[in-house]
């Protein structure tokens, strides 16, 4: 009863809030013997859809709720129309399927374009977990947060990057907390030894009290629209502001092999002082395939477009590749300043021939990254470039690889068993501190990606 009366309460919450004044039909999965859709049916006079595994339960379901359907919502078939949901309710079942992210993008045709999701999820970081933990256990039970049906396990990040790469947009996160007197003790000492450690963790006190948290969330908006799209064409992309040098990044790209029914293209934009609503022309050209690189980036491997070709055909859903990043987002926001690197780059800074080398497994053929440089990026989709938010120079390139993630694409650095590019860019690992352009873009980044994460 008291789960249930917390389920109520958030879901109250939800649908009285502004944004949601016009719900009239609702799907809730996982919807039991239909109880608390019942109460959400006959307080808020909605039509309430609900799907259950359970063929008792759905039984007892049908006969509270307006139509109820005995399946499995990750196998089934939904026979609603597309956009037919105000509303989609997972209270407590992301945690037991196989495939969350999948389940997600699957209910995402039927909800409505102002439609939300709104799901209560366990936090496995909760402090009575961390407790078991240090105390070596991890014991499954009946009822809780290691509930023995949970087959799978978050944290707020990772709920945040689930929701992303299925293509929602999370519009609030909101935490049901629990702790005791003991617990705050053991915060307080946790807090303190992480800030010993030099551990980053902003959200400590908060995550570590949440017993489970209530995400809402929207569709994202739909990538830029193509009337067509060139599948055998490369687009190379670059902003030039000293011919000279692009004469020679040209020189390079033209020695490349081409694959066999393959052709590239030049787009180039002079004069450009934002890279980001530069490099969103590009977006409206047909090419699938679009290299944006800087005038100063050489390319060295006389089969890039072969290797990139082979990378994107054999990972559909790797939408962005560059050329070294980063594993993690460190505070400042800035890719090297995090420990997790990978990738390789000759860097060229006056003259000075450096190779800049983080190994990877041979056996892989891209790492995950969650930022890059901006040296060279290559897109096999078009996500566009958030030119709103940085005006300049900077940043940019690790505010795509956020948002191509996002849009719930994979984004990586490929194996190189040598570097693909040399790089001439004299700021490469360099802050600039007293840039006024570029602090301004970096507090953008950390207020858009870091401190949400």
């Amino acid at each position: 009863m008291e789960k249930m009366m917390e389920q109520i309460e958030t879901i109250n919450n939800e649908m009285e809030s502004p944004s949601n004044t016009d719900i009239s039909r609702i799907l809730d999965i996982g919807c039991g013997d239909g109880s608390f859709g019942s109460i959400l049916k006959n307080h808020f006079g909605t039509e309430v859809y609900g799907i259950e595994i359970s063929s008792q339960l759905a039984e007892k379901a049908a006969e509270k709720l307006t139509h109820v359907l005995c399946e499995d919502i990750e196998t089934c078939s939904l026979p609603f129309e597309d956009e037919f949901f105000d509303q989609i309710i997972l209270s407590d079942t992301l945690q037991q399927l196989h495939d969350p992210r999948a389940t997600l993008r699957k209910l995402k045709p039927y909800l409505k374009p102002s439609g939300t999701v709104v799901a209560r999820i366990p936090n496995v970081a909760h402090i009575s977990i961390l407790t078991d933990l240090l105390e070596g256990h991890w014991e499954y039970s009946d009822t809780g947060l290691l509930n023995e049906k949970h087959l799978r396990f978050f944290t707020r990040k990772e709920i945040i990057s689930l929701f992303e790469q299925a293509g929602y947009e999370i519009t609030s996160v909101k935490n049901m907390t629990r702790s005791s007197e003991i617990h705050e003790d053991l915060i307080e000492r946790l807090d303190q030894m992480m800030s010993d450690l030099n551990i980053e963790h902003s959200h400590f006190h908060e995550d570590s009290r949440t017993h489970h948290y209530v995400i809402e969330a929207k569709k994202r908006a739909n990538i830029i629209p193509k009337k067509h799209v060139d599948e055998n064409a490369f687009l190379f992309v670059t902003c030039i502001d000293d011919e000279e040098v692009y004469q020679k990044c040209q020189h390079h790209i033209q020695q490349l092999s081409v694959p066999e029914g393959y052709r590239f293209d030049f787009c180039q934009i002079r004069k450009a002082t934002n890279i980001a609503q530069a490099y969103n022309v590009a977006t409206n050209h047909p090419a699938k395939y679009k290299i944006y690189i800087k005038q100063n980036t050489f390319i060295l491997n006389k089969n890039f477009l072969h290797d990139l070709l082979h990378l994107f055909l054999t990972n559909s859903q790797l939408g962005l590749v560059g050329m070294i990043g980063s594993e993690t987002i460190p505070p400042s926001g800035i890719w090297w300043d995090s420990p997790y690197l990978v990738g390789k780059l000759i860097y060229c800074p006056d003259d000075l021939y450096q190779v800049v080398s983080h190994a990877m497994k041979p056996e892989v053929s891209y790492a995950p990254v969650q930022a890059m440089d901006g040296c060279l990026m290559a897109t096999q989709y078009d996500v566009p470039w958030k030119e709103d938010l940085f005006d300049g120079t900077h940043f940019y390139d690790s505010s795509q690889t956020q948002e191509f993630k996002r849009y719930g694409y994979d984004v990586g650095v490929p194996y190189q068993n040598e570097p693909w590019c040399l790089y001439g860019d004299s700021h490469l690992f360099t802050h600039l501190e007293n840039n006024e352009s570029y602090m301004r873009n970096q507090k953008a980044f950390q207020d858009t990606y870091v401190n949400r994460m």
